[in-house]
């Protein structure tokens, strides 16, 4: 029997997370720069033209700008942030111009091909985590199909806590509905991924398809 993409990387992951003996209920994925593709200087260009500024400028002072943790932790509503950002670049734009704006930063594209999300589903609790805000994570769901296989997200305006602070590896574990080690956690950047494994957690970092393929064969092929 031939084994489409999605079906031999479902054979692949099965093999990996089971070589050690441990059984893996749950597999949770980062979004951002796993599962949905982000360019931020999309948006730093929209607002650098708008504000009469270089786009250097315009990331430099984002950085600097007191609301954007408060805001990915919940801390401030989603108008005290729209009115910041108006205030922080002397514009006056409305929620609608704000949110096209905004959400400029996803790539009407995919990484982890939406029908291999699709073929964990039946064998795997799929939980998101990310780092996001409403106005971001609404536009997810609205735009990325893989999202719709998923149990549940922790998500850090929720939580109110960002990675790699514990509580938002543990509010996913919750939603998995078993324990650290009976989950798997993807991740795009390495700080993140060793903060999954100081929760009790087995984590990938992941780089690409290619290397998310190629890992997990050489994983295999180590272990037979």
């Amino acid at each position: 029997r031939v084994l489409t993409p999605s079906q031999e990387m479902v054979s692949c992951l099965r093999d990996y997370i089971e070589k050690d003996g441990t059984v893996i209920k749950a597999i949770l994925f980062d979004l951002g720069g796993v599962l949905v593709p982000i360019e931020f200087s999309r948006a730093y260009a929209r607002l650098a033209v708008l504000a009469g500024l270089q786009p250097t400028e315009v990331q430099q002072r984002l950085a600097n700008f007191e609301l954007g943790p408060k805001f990915d932790r919940g801390l401030c509503t989603e108008e005290e942030y729209i009115s910041g950002i108006n205030s922080l670049f002397t514009l006056a734009l409305t929620r609608p111009e704000f949110e096209a704006l905004w959400c400029s930063i996803l790539v009407p594209s995919e990484i982890v091909p939406e029908p291999l999300i699709a073929s964990l589903r039946p064998q795997f609790r799929l939980i998101g985590v990310s780092d996001t805000n409403p106005i971001h994570f609404a536009a997810v769901r609205d735009r990325y199909p893989a999202v719709q296989h998923f149990s549940g997200f922790a998500l850090s305006y929720e939580v109110r806590a960002t990675k790699p602070t514990p509580d938002i590896y543990l509010a996913a574990v919750r939603l998995a509905q078993c324990s650290p080690a009976e989950c798997l956690y993807i991740d795009d950047i390495e700080r993140h991924v060793e903060g999954a494994r100081r929760c009790g957690l087995s984590a990938m970092r992941f780089v690409g398809m290619p290397q998310f393929e190629g890992e997990l064969r050489n994983d295999i092929n180590g272990a037979r």
